[in-house]
């Protein structure tokens, strides 16, 4: 029995064996090598989900980066100031937030975004920066991209860097003009 003791302890595997031999099981490769797959009806269709009466139904779809800046105009644009990157990344309420509905002013910002490059020359890692948080509200889900004092992400995750597109100045003076109202 001490035999054995020393060996579960050295090897936990050779209790499983042992113990797998004993059942008639076999060894672990010939358990891997056993067919386990089923066949389903090619009509089958699979169980509806059954929602958790506890669930959260209110949740908002979640919030991805934009994948380029050819954007389409959205229904709104949410405007999120935050102090600094660690609050924007622990999802701290917003220092500031304004939406935009009216259609002239979401054709002028999705105009000058679409005109931004979708990559940049250089990668950056901030400190603690402001960042503004620009929300595309679609009928799909919103989108989103960011400008990390006063340079915008790309959806490429790169940063302008030498002669920057005039447009992204142009869009965060824009920006920052509505939310400063």
């Amino acid at each position: 029995m001490k035999q054995i003791m020393t060996l579960t302890k050295l090897f936990p595997g050779a209790l499983v064996a042992l113990m797998l031999a004993a059942c008639g099981g076999g060894t672990k490769n010939e358990a891997a090598s056993a067919d386990t797959t089923a066949t389903v009806p090619a009509d089958a269709t699979a169980p509806e989900a059954v929602p958790d009466a506890k669930a959260d139904t209110t949740a908002v779809t979640a919030l991805a980066y934009v994948t380029t800046f050819k954007v389409a105009v959205p229904e709104k644009i949410v405007l999120e100031q935050y102090a600094s990157i660690s609050a924007e990344g622990a999802n701290e309420a917003p220092q500031k937030t304004v939406e935009i509905t009216d259609a002239a002013a979401l054709t002028e910002i999705v105009t000058l975004v679409n005109k931004l490059p979708d990559s940049g020359q250089i990668m950056v890692k901030w400190a603690e920066v402001p960042v503004l948080r620009v929300k595309l509200v679609y009928p799909e889900g919103p989108q989103y991209f960011s400008f990390f004092q006063q340079s915008v992400k790309t959806p490429a995750t790169n940063f302008y860097a030498g002669k920057k597109p005039v447009e992204e100045k142009q869009l965060y003076d824009l920006l920052a003009a509505k939310l400063a109202h």
